[in-house]
């Protein structure tokens, strides 16, 4: 539940959860749009722009989440939970499909490489939830190869192999 002014007037508005992700989606795309816009532009006027380009900008913590939120969403997973220390950081995730388990634990494993592109946290951890909120799949990663694969001294597809996981079982 929220409120918004329209002139003197206050109006309630009540949303789902699923209401309130599918209405961040939407926001979001129009973000990518007119950031898609941007890069065209600076493409176009990079001569022009480039002494005014900071080489390293801050990103704020609140658009990293949601970074992360939305690049899960349209492949069938939603954002339950996510903690973020010193060197640690842990999302939950769950599945919106009904599509094989097994198949989706390796899909949702995988993440634990964007969590730690948005973060740079030194212990990465993703659990997975099935479509019912049962824990399914623990990942786990060190940040220091996730940064080798992000320099490009190891490739991607070697993430399984120093990943640890843990499988669940009625949890």
């Amino acid at each position: 539940m929220g409120y918004y002014e329209v002139g003197s007037t206050e109006e309630e508005v009540r949303l789902t959860r699923r209401e309130l992700v599918n209405a961040t989606f939407k926001i979001a795309l129009v973000f990518k749009s007119i950031r898609t816009a941007r890069t065209l532009f600076v493409v176009d006027h990079m001569n022009d722009i480039k002494p005014h380009i900071r080489e390293d900008p801050e990103i704020r913590s609140d658009m990293r989440v949601l970074s992360f939120a939305m690049a899960i969403s349209p492949e069938g997973f939603e954002l339950i939970n996510l903690k973020v220390e010193e060197d640690y950081a842990e999302a939950v995730v769950r599945d919106r499909t009904e599509e094989p388990i097994k198949k989706r634990m390796i899909h949702a494993s995988q993440f634990v490489y964007p969590v730690w592109q948005n973060f740079k946290n030194q212990n990465i951890e993703l659990k997975f939830q099935d479509s019912d909120g049962n824990l399914v799949l623990t990942s786990r990663v060190n940040g220091d190869f996730c940064e080798s694969i992000a320099e490009g001294e190891i490739p991607f597809s070697e993430l399984a192999s120093e990943s640890e996981f843990e499988i669940h079982s009625g949890e």
